[in-house]
């Protein structure tokens, strides 16, 4: 079974899947069992907008493993708020959830 966070479009509670995606990230550098960076930007974001940067790393917590997201590199502060408040509500928050309910 697919959980619900892994979809490759974003719902939101009491809402549809979202048509628009952005393009694939870039740049990409993986690490084994460590860590993932690679480049992010949004659709819409102007042509002259650098794109963001988004670094996940594992790391070994007693019995299970501690995630940590840095996305950074935000051309301003209401993308970078924006994208903070994204993660929570329509990655991490659903991830957590899920991973609750299969304990």
């Amino acid at each position: 079974r697919t959980p619900p966070w892994s979809s490759t479009c974003v719902r939101a509670a009491g809402t549809g899947c979202s048509a628009a995606r952005p393009p694939a990230p870039s740049n990409q550098s993986f690490e084994v069992g460590r860590r993932l960076t690679y480049s992010w930007r949004q659709a819409e974001w102007p042509a002259e907008w650098e794109d963001s940067r988004v670094e996940w790393t594992l790391a070994p917590a007693g019995a299970g493993t501690h995630l940590h997201l840095v996305h950074d590199g935000f051309p301003n502060q209401q993308e970078r708020d924006g994208h903070d408040k994204g993660w929570d509500e329509f990655f991490l928050g659903p991830l957590q959830e899920s991973l609750e309910q299969q304990r």
